[in-house]
């Protein structure tokens, strides 16, 4: 029976006998039994940074948009993703809203309204 498994981004077909192959070699391992019994992690206490970090996603740009983005980029001398990042962050931080967006907020309570 193969399992097909994860690993590096790519998946890879690993038999179940080369994984029970596998754990039984870290079970026997005399480096990994000291460890087990060595350290608790009963009272571990969670990164606080870890709160902090970004989270890849995956989205949709148009190339002008990129193009305009990489071009200030390369002015200023940092990557583009990251002065997308700081555009997107003082939008945020000084709660701007695109006028397209005020636009429809207003027709919808005149909607609403009437």
């Amino acid at each position: 029976m193969v399992k097909k498994l994860r690993c590096s981004g790519a998946a890879q077909d690993v038999t179940e006998r080369r994984i029970s192959n596998f754990t039984d070699k870290i079970g026997r391992c005399p480096l990994i039994k000291n460890m087990r019994n060595k350290y608790d992690f009963s009272k571990a206490i969670k990164n606080p940074s870890v709160k902090k970090l970004k989270k890849p996603i995956s989205i949709r740009i148009d190339e002008d948009v990129i193009d305009y983005f990489k071009k200030i980029a390369d002015d200023v001398g940092i990557f583009y993703q990251v002065l997308m990042n700081l555009y997107l962050r003082q939008v945020k931080n000084e709660e701007l809203m695109p006028r397209f967006v005020q636009e429809a907020k207003l027709t919808h309570r005149r909607n609403k309204a009437a």
